[in-house]
């Protein structure tokens, strides 16, 4: 997401760590942007942060057998 993102924020990215780039992401605030492609930017790469997260802190339950 972030490689089709605006330039200004591919450029606030641009050299992060992927464990960077989520924690900022989880706390991007899309509220603040005045251009409609930014926001929508923002709000998904907010968004898919804070799932990835999720998923990430969370165990898969076995499976029942019977």
């Amino acid at each position: 997401m972030v490689i089709t993102a605006p330039e200004q924020l591919r450029a606030r990215f641009r050299g992060q760590s992927t464990r960077i780039v989520l924690s900022t992401a989880t706390r991007l605030r899309p509220a603040t942007a005045d251009d409609v492609e930014v926001f929508t930017s923002l709000s998904v790469l907010r968004e898919l942060a804070r799932r990835v997260r999720f998923l990430g802190t969370t165990r898969p339950q076995p499976l029942d057998a019977s």
